[in-house]
């Protein structure tokens, strides 16, 4: 697509109704002119696979290593990037509690004097 395509040739009547359609339906994700009228749209379709692809490997060594991780917000998801942030929270919460309880039963279970048997 050429650059540098000055509007106003529509309102001078040097650019056709038609033509001006097909140059804002064929705006690439990245045009200022798409993000200024569709913020949003612009957002979500100027990330591309591996973009996304990206986000989730860096997501996936977050939680590998095991600490308080908030994962990579993409374009709309604002709201679901947060629930997935607490959900991964809680299970390294609970999975962190989990340890402890079972490192206190083991340290327990190896200072309790063994029972012997009389035979």
């Amino acid at each position: 697509m050429r650059q540098g395509i000055d509007l106003l040739d529509f309102w001078r009547g040097q650019i056709t109704p038609r033509r001006m359609r097909v140059l804002l339906e064929h705006l690439p994700a990245d045009a200022l002119t798409l993000r200024k009228v569709h913020p949003k749209d612009a957002a979500i379709e100027s990330w591309n696979v591996t973009d996304y692809l990206l986000a989730r490997l860096i997501d996936m060594f977050g939680v590998a290593n095991f600490k308080a991780y908030t994962p990579v917000t993409r374009p709309g998801e604002v709201f679901e990037a947060r629930a997935e942030a607490d959900r991964v929270a809680a299970f390294l919460q609970a999975q962190a509690e989990r340890n402890r309880q079972r490192e206190a039963e083991a340290r327990k279970a190896s200072m309790t004097p063994a029972k012997t048997r009389r035979s």
